[in-house]
């Protein structure tokens, strides 16, 4: 029975063993794999940086193969039942083959951080190239140069926004708001990256998207009086773009548009018509004839007296006061006083009033 115990406790040491091994090796192999992740998108990063820079040579970078993916390579899996090879195997070698690739990973990292201390160094001078041609107001040198900065170190949110400047003399405005843009990503506190994107969208006339900046800067800085200034100009020039509505409410009534025109219409013809009344239209009963604009229009004999004459004018109705109804058609004086000639002043009197009865009641 001792002999039993002793296997099974050997057997659960091995298996014991095995699983840490596994789980160690499948954690350096994930710190390896994120490792690479990473400078792939590093690489992604800085290719996608605007404008696109196109050179002659072609950068080739070669993955490092560290002494762990040798290792994991190479060495196969042990299998549980093989414990001969356990015996065999070196927990202390493979734990220094590690260490060793950690340092030279870390080794690596330094020699990367050195090469982008010296691309930023670069990038400096290009940088101070150009800001000596924006005090000459030479934009395009300057934005030459500012561009080679931005090639060597992609990075730096100063190059941007010193080359968004130079387009806003230009009157580039679209490439002065990408720029900003670029500059913002990077840093986002920058605040004359801020302010420049904001004259740029202003000119574009993008008031919202330039008092959103604005409203930027002085949660920033509260106390930037040209950030003020500007909010003002741009809040005015929102409530000049806002559209105008014509609406009027008398207690819970609205009256609407169309009523207002004809109400306008109506009282304006009625102007009119009542001052070309009292001008042009004139009665001379004496040689009996009304005058009438243009025409002249002879009073007959056989009308009633003088003081009966009336001149009947039409009716102007606006259009939301007009009826609906069929209209009627209602006899003249004229086919009313046919052959006149041979009846009595009685019966012409009697005519006269029937069509007059008649007009009225047509109304």
């Amino acid at each position: 029975m001792s002999v039993d115990k002793s296997i099974l406790l050997q057997k659960q040491v091995k298996d014991n063993s095995e699983d840490l091994q596994s789980a160690f090796l499948d954690l350096s192999n994930w710190e390896a794999e994120m490792k690479r992740k990473d400078q792939e998108l590093r690489g992604q990063n800085s290719n996608q940086v605007l404008p696109p820079v196109r050179s002659k040579k072609k950068k080739t970078t070669q993955k490092p193969t560290t002494k762990e993916e040798k290792c994991s390579t190479n060495t196969k899996r042990i299998k549980s039942g093989d414990y001969s090879a356990w015996d065999k195997f070196d927990v202390e070698k493979a734990c220094k083959e590690i260490d060793k690739a950690d340092s030279s990973e870390e080794s690596e990292e330094e020699l990367n951080e050195e090469a982008l201390k010296k691309k930023h160094d670069i990038a400096t001078e290009h940088k101070q190239k150009g800001n000596v041609f924006v005090q000459q107001k030479e934009w395009d040198k300057a934005i030459s140069c500012y561009s080679e900065a931005i090639k060597h170190f992609p990075y730096d949110a100063v190059f941007y926004a010193n080359r968004a400047l130079c387009h806003l003399k230009k009157d580039n405005l679209y490439s002065a708001e990408s720029d900003c843009s670029s500059a913002i990503q990077l840093d986002s506190e920058y605040l004359k990256a801020y302010h420049r994107r904001a004259t740029a969208r202003i000119e574009l006339k993008q008031y919202k998207e330039a008092k959103q900046d604005v409203e930027k800067i002085l949660k920033l800085e509260p106390s930037n009086k040209e950030a003020q200034t500007m909010l003002a100009q741009i809040n005015k020039k929102l409530e000049a773009a806002k559209p105008i509505v014509i609406s009027e409410e008398v207690g819970t009534e609205k009256t609407s548009i169309e009523k207002k025109i004809g109400e306008k219409m109506w009282k304006s013809n009625d102007k009119i018509s009542k001052e070309v009344n009292n001008k042009e239209i004139e009665k001379n009963i004496e040689n009996k004839t009304i005058k009438t604009g243009m025409k002249y229009m002879p009073i007959p004999d056989w009308l009633p007296e003088k003081d009966n004459v009336e001149i009947v004018e039409p009716i102007v109705k606006p259009p939301h006061l007009q009826s609906k109804k069929p209209m009627k058609r209602i006899k003249t004086l004229l086919e009313y006083c046919k052959n006149i000639e041979n009846k009595s002043q009685e019966e012409i009197e009697e005519l006269y009033k029937a069509y007059e009865i008649e007009y009225q009641t047509n109304l």
